[in-house]
């Protein structure tokens, strides 16, 4: 079931915790994409545009306000247009970051695996994976062979449920 409520510093406006935002004239408004992906839309408040993403006016109205100077909403489906409030949740820059999916740059496919090849000289290295995980500042890194991939991959996936990281 739909709930409404006011959201604080937005007079006239309310959010729903299905996402949805009223404007002044009780209608749901749209909202446009912008570069990063979430909903925007503008708001008059004491009669100046303000232009707003969906996802903080609806945390305003049921999360309340930040923890934190630097604290951040993280959409925990990664889905940016999903503002649900069962979908949103205040965490450190740090957390927030963690809840991130494999980057595009990744060639292994798999979030915080690499590939070092053979380095010779002066800071001679086998070829090895490296597997590193960041969580609340602490670096965690384990090394494995060239032909220990399977076993990486086992590493980080036991490694992020133990700190409660999505898959």
């Amino acid at each position: 079931m739909e709930e409404w409520r006011e959201v604080p510093g937005y007079p006239g406006y309310k959010a729903s915790n299905l996402g949805n935002i009223q404007g002044k004239w009780k209608r749901n408004m749209k909202g446009n994409l912008d570069g990063d992906g979430y909903l925007r839309s503008v708001f008059t408040v004491n009669k100046l545009p303000l232009s707003r993403k969906f996802h903080h006016i609806v945390a305003a109205a049921f999360l309340g306000p930040k923890p934190h100077p630097d604290w951040q909403i993280d959409h925990l489906n990664r889905n940016r247009q999903d503002n649900r409030v069962e979908n949103l949740e205040w965490k450190s820059p740090t957390d927030n970051a963690a809840n991130t999916g494999v980057s595009k740059n990744c060639k292994s496919g798999v979030k915080g695996l690499t590939f070092q090849p053979f380095q010779g000289g002066r800071h001679w290295c086998n070829a090895r994976w490296n597997c590193k995980i960041v969580r609340s500042g602490v670096c965690h890194l384990k090394y494995f062979p060239e032909d220990q991939r399977p076993d990486a991959e086992a590493w980080l996936i036991a490694k992020r449920q133990e700190l409660n990281i999505p898959l």
